[in-house]
């Protein structure tokens, strides 16, 4: 009744064997069964045998019996016995030599499988070659990495402890100061009022790139309140209202 037919078992795992028996005039000859292997032989008696050293390979299991008038029964079963599979993991994020400022969230993300024990990504563990342990999970958000450069590794173990590693490199570094120029216009530029005036400039950051398009743009002077004059009003710029002119 157990195993049941070409059921598929990694080698040293336990294969429960179970089998009824039955005889017209001696009824239940259960606990006589003998238990054979086609590959590894003689295997045991009893109604159950629980064994875990099949070889490798297809077995053919026969469990047999003989009724106290010598008569013999016999039923099979076919058992294939496989070399555990080896797990693989892969890390997602963060890619190879990504750099990251000095208490930025990181975050780690991966994926694990096994042909036997199937998604593993929940058991992934997380170490740094410079911090240690660093937490488990498919996925892990740190931002206590320290200055300099990480082998990160992701690791996951099966059920019959056959392990494997993903690793990637990370360098965390000193978060810099932005660099920004004024491309336009140049230093004291005339302009009489009222024409247009182009504002460009260039902003480069070390770790978040190109960063032009977040410039905003200021002028030191403010304006002073409309003031009446001969033909109407009038506003005047000041870089501070204390030194707007008063009526």
């Amino acid at each position: 009744t157990s195993p049941s037919q070409d059921t598929t078992v990694t080698v040293g795992d336990p294969v429960t064997l179970t089998a009824t028996a039955t005889d017209a005039e001696d009824g239940d000859l259960s606990g006589s069964v003998t238990w054979t292997s086609s590959v590894d032989g003689s295997l045991g008696s009893g109604v159950s045998l629980v064994t875990s050293s099949l070889s490798l390979g297809t077995h053919t299991i026969t469990a047999s019996v003989t009724d106290g008038a010598g008569q013999p029964g016999s039923a099979t079963v076919q058992v294939e016995i496989v070399q555990n599979a080896v797990p693989t993991v892969t890390i997602t994020a963060p890619s190879q030599d990504t750099t990251v400022a000095a208490g930025t969230p990181l975050n780690l993300v991966g994926s694990a499988a096994d042909p036997e024990d199937g998604d593993l990504s929940g058991s992934i563990e997380w170490s740094s070659s410079t911090d240690g342990a660093l937490g488990s999970g498919a996925s892990l958000t740190t931002s206590s990495l320290a200055l300099g450069w990480h082998t990160i590794t992701a690791s996951v173990a099966d059920g019959a402890g056959q392990t494997a590693t993903a690793t990637v490199r990370v360098r965390v570094a000193q978060n810099k100061v932005p660099s920004i120029a004024i491309t336009s216009p140049s230093q004291d530029t005339t302009v009489t009022v009222g024409d247009p005036v182009t504002l460009t400039a260039t902003a480069t950051d070390a770790e978040d790139g190109d960063l032009s398009g977040s410039v905003t743009w200021t002028s030191s002077l403010r304006p002073c309140p409309m003031q009446p004059v001969r033909n109407g009003l009038r506003r005047w710029w000041s870089p501070s209202p204390r030194t707007c002119p008063r009526r």
